[in-house]
């Protein structure tokens, strides 16, 4: 359990082996999924989630050729070999706090999908030279296989592509759209090569919100019935989503929705969530991958 994360939320993950992460278990991880993802030409990182630690269990070509390090250097490390030897003062606690997060969220039961993790971290490649690394994490599923300890069942990953970002990007901390559909398509590609599926359950019209988060941190479970943050005991706002159907007007020319608070959180400050209204379909903003302004949602 992470400092100061309520009881319900660890009770909500899928549990880890009882056993310590053993090289056995990582490597068995390696030869279903993460050896699929060894010739890709871009950066890249397999993570399982279902590992204690969520250890590296895949890693790519382009990757070693970025930071130097080979492959079975960092097979059964875990994230934050890639900040290893970096200065203290140049690693962003927020974004190290919100990997873990991410990480550890990606067990979740009953998740459907959810968003993905964006950050610029500054990085060191083996010979001693910085870098500033934009890192963009996604939770997919992979097919079944069974291991010791392990039911045989939908398998939770966690990929993230990498691409070494200029220094006038690294101090405005932004990400150009076109950036974005980069990383984002790779993520597509990877995903496909490795045999997973984000949104392998069926969706249907009839779900109560639209298949993919809108906002970051935001996640969708319950067959798309059901939202919320993806840090819910730390702020208690920030998860936007939309439904899947516009709201028709009924008989009377009135128009009728409702929604509904399964459960909360002691943090819970007794408010309502906001709601509001638009033209523009949710299919418009995912594809535009933003709400406002010209880059990605943050």
């Amino acid at each position: 359990m992470l400092r100061h994360e309520p009881p319900e939320i660890e009770g909500s993950l899928r549990k880890l082996p009882s056993e310590a992460c053993s090289p056995d278990m990582v490597m068995q991880s390696h030869e279903h999924v993460g050896r699929k993802i060894a010739d890709y030409e871009r950066p890249a990182l397999l993570f399982d989630a279902e590992l204690p630690g969520a250890p590296i269990v895949g890693a790519s070509r382009g990757f070693e050729q970025l930071t130097g390090r080979s492959r079975e250097s960092v097979i059964g490390s875990y994230w934050r070999i890639v900040q290893e030897d970096v200065h203290e003062q140049l690693v962003s606690r927020s974004a190290s706090q919100d990997i873990d997060s991410f990480l550890r969220m990606a067990r979740m039961w009953n998740v459907n999908s959810m968003a993905d993790a964006t950050h610029v971290m500054a990085s060191r490649r083996v010979d001693g030279s910085s870098f500033s690394c934009r890192n963009l994490f996604r939770s997919v599923k992979a097919e079944e296989w069974s291991s010791p300890g392990r039911k045989s069942e939908r398998h939770m990953l966690v990929l993230a592509v990498q691409a070494e970002v200029e220094q006038a990007e690294k101090v405005q901390l932004q990400q150009s759209k076109a950036d974005f559909d980069l990383d984002c398509f790779d993520l597509d590609k990877l995903t496909e090569m490795i045999g997973a599926d984000p949104t392998k359950e069926l969706w249907s019209d009839m779900s109560a919100f639209y298949p993919a988060p809108l906002s970051s941190k935001c996640i969708l479970l319950n067959q798309w019935s059901s939202c919320m943050r993806r840090e819910p005991h730390q702020v208690p706002r920030g998860c936007i989503t939309m439904s899947s159907n516009p709201i028709v007007a009924s008989a009377n020319s009135g128009f009728f929705f409702k929604i509904r608070v399964e459960k909360t959180l002691p943090t819970w400050t007794s408010r309502l969530p906001y709601l509001g209204f638009t033209c523009k379909p949710p299919e418009e903003v995912h594809a535009e991958r933003c709400f406002f302004g010209d880059l990605p949602h943050a």
